[in-house]
């Protein structure tokens, strides 16, 4: 399709939406139990635009405010039956989407978050995980603990 001035259309629209990128945790993290802690995502598939510090704060700043896609997931390696656990979305240091569990059986355990929502380019979101085993847990260190932000407004 073309647009005024002989511009395509498609390809207009597509360079507009830049901002996307994929981290995970490529190796294990200890998260204490009973505390809210951050996932510190550290390897980065692609990041476009430059937008996640994954060296100091571990998190994804955008450089053009608007509407951004998010999915987050967390893996807790061993956790007993019957203990909670969630992934916590927070946005500018508040929680504003969580994905809460407990445990029906032990073994390995995991919670996603997916959802739409608007940034301005103050804000950051970061992934948070809690559980409440009793001692430390560890967060998987493959590609089933992650962060995937893509704008499309």
């Amino acid at each position: 399709m073309v647009g005024g001035g002989g511009t395509t259309l498609h390809s207009h629209i597509a360079s507009a939406f830049t901002s996307h990128c994929n981290i995970y945790r490529s190796t294990a993290q200890s998260i204490s139990s009973g505390s809210a802690t951050k996932v510190e995502l550290a390897t980065k598939d692609y990041d476009n635009d430059n937008e996640f510090d994954s060296v100091t704060n571990y998190r994804f700043q955008p450089i053009v405010a608007g509407y951004y896609h998010v999915d987050m997931a967390v893996r807790i390696e061993s956790v007993e039956n019957s203990k909670k656990y969630f992934a916590a979305l927070y946005k500018t240091g508040e929680e504003v989407r969580r994905s809460e569990y407990t445990t029906g059986v032990a073994g390995s355990v995991a919670a996603i978050i997916s959802c739409d929502m608007y940034l301005l380019t103050t804000d950051y979101i970061e992934l948070w995980v809690y559980h409440n085993h009793g001692s430390s847990r560890n967060i998987s260190g493959s590609r089933s603990t992650f962060m995937n932000v893509h704008r499309f407004a």
